[in-house]
């Protein structure tokens, strides 16, 4: 592992002894159970220590002594429930989780180092990591994403942040769910049909910064199911005429 550059954390943490981790691992049991995703009690037990692991700011300074949000890559979507029980008895624990899928996309556009042929396939891994399932978003998603890289990656932004927007996460979020994935492309089919005429209006407003913001809240009223297509096309309409 030294050869690797892996290094193990440990947690002397007795979790079966300390009263609040005995409450946070009963609650966390019992809301895998809930969900139907039950955990045994050892399971419990080595998440709930990774917990403890990921909120200690010490395993977390880099050579030069910063401090760095510690990231969590893992494909279960309970360590989200479990992260918010823990919160509650230790408000400023810190961390994020990433599906691999979602960790490669996010480092990749950290490092500037995204292709214009796995543009795709990184936006798809924001909502979900079976995103190679959804041809329809898929196709959707090739209508909205064009040749000009500053406006694909204006769209990436902007649905990155509708994705934490849905799921009250910052800076990161968990994913879109499967109906989620759905109510998307049909909002974006929405819009190249209705605006088919003037589209490269459209891709050029998700690249107008003090736009975004309410192209977000009208995309999130829409996943909420506060506004219909016909409120959609006309919420974006009054912002395509700014930028005619």
């Amino acid at each position: 592992m030294n050869i690797a550059n892996i290094s193990v954390a440990e947690c002397t943490l007795d979790i079966d002894n300390d009263i609040k981790a005995r409450k946070i691992c009963g609650r966390y049991e019992a809301e895998t159970a809930r969900i139907g995703k039950p955990r045994k009690h050892r399971a419990a037990s080595n998440d709930l220590i990774a917990c403890y692991i990921f909120s200690n700011d010490n395993n977390h300074v880099d050579k030069d002594g910063y401090g760095h949000t510690p990231i969590f890559i893992t494909w279960d979507s309970t360590q989200h429930h479990l992260r918010d029980l823990f919160r509650a008895e230790f408000p400023f624990a810190e961390w994020l989780i990433y599906s691999p899928q979602r960790a490669l996309e996010r480092f990749s556009m950290v490092d500037f180092k995204m292709r214009s042929d796995i543009i795709k396939d990184n936006v798809l891994a924001i909502f979900d990591e079976d995103y190679m399932r959804d041809s329809s978003l898929t196709d959707t998603l090739a209508i909205f994403l064009g040749d000009n890289r500053i406006e694909s990656d204006a769209i990436i932004s902007v649905l990155t942040k509708l994705s934490g927007r849905m799921h009250g996460e910052t800076p990161d979020s968990g994913h879109f769910e499967i109906d989620e994935r759905s109510t998307v492309s049909r909002a974006l089919l929405t819009i190249q049909n209705e605006f088919r005429d003037n589209f490269d209006t459209v891709r050029k407003l998700f690249t107008n910064p003090d736009e975004e913001d309410e192209i977000i809240n009208i995309l999130s009223k829409y996943m909420e199911g506060k506004i219909k297509d016909d409120e959609l096309k006309t919420e974006f309409n009054l912002l395509l005429n700014k930028e005619i």
